[in-house]
């Protein structure tokens, strides 16, 4: 058993000497630098920005949602006033509805093309 315990190779302790024997490359000092209060600031005021953006986005995504099931509702009830009147003209209220349909798909046409970000 003595033998057994002698025999084994001593490893290092704490991490000492794996750069050497994993070949991890040495980084400078400046990488792993505490950041300064003008760093701080400056990612605090990116992770409020990028909060802010999401916050936006999600605005811009539910109202884009709200207007597609307007539009939808909308489509429907003018399809079905049009299957019960065929080849007739169309109505002044027909007419309204279309052109809020057309409102409503051109809003949210708009809104899938805008991003809010940083970019």
């Amino acid at each position: 058993m003595l033998a057994a315990l002698l025999g084994c190779s001593v490893t290092p302790i704490a991490g000492e000497g794996l750069q050497e024997k994993y070949n991890y490359p040495r980084l400078p000092p400046e990488v792993n630098r505490i950041p300064n209060a003008r760093d701080r600031d400056k990612m605090d005021e990116q992770h409020f920005d990028k909060r802010r953006y999401d916050a936006a986005n999600a605005a811009r995504k539910q109202l884009m949602s709200d207007d597609t099931a307007k539009l939808v509702l909308l489509a429907m009830a003018l399809k079905e006033e049009t299957e019960r009147s065929p080849g007739a003209n169309p109505s002044q209220n027909m007419i309204r509805e279309t052109a809020e349909i057309e409102r409503l798909a051109r809003d949210v046409k708009d809104k899938m093309k805008l991003t809010v970000g940083s970019n």
